[in-house]
């Protein structure tokens, strides 16, 4: 009898403790935790949203070079789309497989239309997710893209280019941190940002 009143004390310490941590992703069957939320190993991806030529790229591979947060760069997975692959059901997977050895990734993207949406409402089910606001004058990200190397992005003509940018700043998340990049942010200046984001 003493030891089921004890096992049963025992059963109702870790459900206290589990839900001090998790909050309610746990659920119990047959007497048993099972996990029904985001990642228990706190698997954190970054996201950097802003306009084209905000200088998301200059962003993530600065921080990837300072940090231990692993940059993927998401245009070049669309440039090899299959014929009639989803890209962000694709851009999803690289995703899922790079956490696969790293505990912290960040991507940059647009932030906007409905496949953006549901990719990010599914990736919040898995991991923990910052997004993060790169704020440049849109003058300013069309200089960019007009001088920069190409190769690795996405051929758009200036036109798209400015309808994609003006969409795009428009779009209203609730953002974990803003990163003003238009004069390229510094790496102190990038990771005080970082740093400054709540774990």
């Amino acid at each position: 009898m003493a030891t089921a009143i004890k096992q049963q004390r025992s059963r109702q310490v870790a459900s206290i403790l589990l839900n001090r941590n998790f909050g309610n992703n746990f659920g119990a069957i047959g007497g048993h935790h099972i996990y029904k939320g985001s990642n228990p190993m706190k698997k954190t991806l970054y996201i950097l949203i802003g306009p084209k030529g905000a200088g998301k790229t200059y962003i993530g591979s600065r921080v990837d070079a300072n940090t231990s947060i692993q940059f993927l760069r998401v245009e070049p997975i669309w440039l090899k789309l299959a014929p009639n692959e989803e890209g962000w059901q694709r851009v999803e997977y690289e995703i899922d497989q790079m956490f696969e050895q790293h505990d912290q990734i960040m991507i940059e993207s647009l932030g906007a239309g409905e496949g953006f949406n549901q990719m990010y409402a599914s990736l919040k089910q898995k991991y923990e997710v910052k997004l993060i606001k790169v704020s440049t004058d849109l003058d300013e990200c069309l200089r960019r893209v007009k001088t920069r190397d190409s190769s690795n992005h996405i051929p758009v003509s200036d036109e798209k280019v400015e309808e994609y940018n003006r969409i795009a700043a428009s779009i209203e998340h609730q953002w974990d941190a803003v990163i003003d990049n238009n004069n390229l942010a510094t790496d102190q200046e990038i990771l005080s940002v970082i740093q400054s984001l709540p774990s």
